[in-house]
């Protein structure tokens, strides 16, 4: 549930496009981390108030960056400043092209050192 439905009395009054990108940020923290939001905390009444404040919980340091950046983005406390879903598909597609470049690229390294040691061994091979 996003700030600005938590401080509602009717918190479906504050359902929009921006209370869904801050659902989408819990969901992708709770896919990165494999918990819930706020697990640690034993008094569950305490929530509302740590996500109506945009208290923010740490992501593992294995996080890859652009995940990292796109959560924080969504879970922003105020609507306004969260992106929109446009805006997200593009972080996470540049990101996605950026992790196929580079896999192509150490493919392609891995390949000429396959080669490499191949022609070595020939030349090797043919000097004896």
């Amino acid at each position: 549930m996003a700030p600005e439905q938590v401080e509602s009395e009717d918190e479906l009054d504050h359902a929009t496009k921006k209370s869904d990108i801050f659902s989408y940020g819990r969901t992708l923290f709770e896919l990165v981390t494999g918990t819930v939001p706020f697990a640690k905390v034993k008094n569950q009444a305490l929530i509302p108030g740590y996500v109506a404040s945009g208290q923010e919980e740490p992501l593992p340091d294995d996080c890859p960056v652009a995940l990292r950046t796109v959560i924080h983005l969504c879970l922003f406390k105020k609507p306004e400043d969260r992106p929109s879903i446009d805006k997200v598909i593009k972080l996470l597609e540049a990101d996605s092209q950026d992790q196929v470049d580079q896999s192509a690229n150490q493919n392609n390294n891995d390949d000429l050192n396959i080669i490499s040691g191949y022609l070595s061994n020939l030349a090797t091979m043919s000097n004896k």
